[in-house]
């Protein structure tokens, strides 16, 4: 009879429009994102990532702005944006709150009921200014492929506050590489190597496995990505590389000689065209300014002739790379209204 009831009360409560789903509240911290915006929303999997659907409130001015969603599903993928995908969240994979499906990664939650997310900061899985583990960290850049001059490297990240020549690092047997062990964060950070208080710095192609691309109000900024799980050495990278000097990786990118990319500025669709003195297999592929990969095909021959049509993917500029066994070409292009 019991069971009978809680059926009927189920059955009652759809037929007059109640909730069925969960109560979900949602917060994200904005005090500490740079850039410029007007209202947060939350975009996900149970709202079709519909933009500036689900705007969100902060009543009080305390820079935190929060939603209440009735969630009818047991998980959900979501991040936050703001301004209708004027700007969004660029979420590193493996972070402890993330899930990477396919090319995105998105903050994902499971749900056994009504539910009030802890506030985190915007592109972070914990609150802002939060205290949390910290791990020894040995970064290593090696300088002898490096044309210019400079006294000394240094590391510049979000665990130093891009402080300049806070964090100098040294050679002490004099091969040419470079070192430093910092106490860092137990999560994912960004960082670059430069020298002399930002005398030099480099100047890092978005795309790369070993980067993660923001863009925001002040601009768009490409920066070295790590996520710290424990104390690690990490393996010597070459200036403005993700790999060793001397290596020749699918990943290292050069400069855009031999691909030509027609019309540029765009209404969408481009002719990429290429003359090469070997006829091997090659990677087309197109990335957003996010490092989002929206387009990626196989070509071959030495010389190659490709349409792409960028038009359903919105204005912007994006990253075309042709990547061979031994080089990888590249070159941007805008796509305009």
């Amino acid at each position: 009879m019991k069971k009978a009831l809680l059926l009927f009360a189920a059955v009652f409560a759809g037929f007059m429009g109640f909730a069925q789903g969960y109560d979900v509240t949602f917060r994200v911290d904005m005090n500490e994102y740079t850039g410029s915006f007007t209202t947060p929303e939350v975009n996900g999997d149970f709202n079709s990532w519909c933009g500036d659907c689900a705007p969100m409130d902060d009543s009080d001015g305390d820079g935190i702005w929060e939603l209440v969603i009735n969630i009818d599903q047991d998980s959900a993928e979501f991040k936050f944006a703001a301004d209708n995908w004027n700007i969004q969240e660029n979420l590193t994979p493996a972070s402890p709150c993330t899930k990477t499906t396919g090319n995105f990664t998105n903050r994902f939650i499971v749900l056994t009921g009504d539910t009030v997310l802890p506030t985190v900061c915007w592109e972070s899985c914990v609150a802002c200014g939060a205290v949390g583990p910290t791990s020894d960290v040995t970064f290593k850049v090696d300088m002898n492929d490096y044309p210019g001059s400079f006294t000394t490297p240094e590391i510049n990240g979000t665990f130093n506050g891009w402080c300049g020549n806070c964090t100098p690092m040294t050679d002490a047997d004099n091969d040419g590489v470079w070192e430093v062990t910092v106490n860092v964060p137990t999560d994912t950070i960004e960082y670059k190597f430069s020298f002399d208080n930002w005398t030099g710095q480099e100047n890092l192609t978005q795309g790369l496995p070993c980067t993660k691309t923001t863009q925001d109000a002040s601009g768009t900024f490409t920066n070295r990505v790590l996520v710290v799980e424990g104390d690690n050495v990490l393996d010597a990278v070459c200036w403005e590389s993700c790999d060793a000097c001397g290596t020749t990786g699918t990943d290292e990118l050069s400069e855009a000689a031999g691909l030509t990319v027609m019309p540029n500025p765009t209404y969408g669709e481009v002719l990429i065209t290429g003359d090469f003195s070997t006829s091997e297999e090659r990677t087309l592929t197109v990335y957003d300014l996010s490092g989002r990969e929206v387009v990626s095909r196989t070509v071959g021959g030495a010389q190659i002739t490709e349409r792409v049509d960028l038009s359903s993917f919105g204005k912007g500029v994006y990253l075309i790379a042709l990547r061979g066994t031994a080089q990888t070409f590249t070159e941007k292009v805008v796509v305009v209204d």
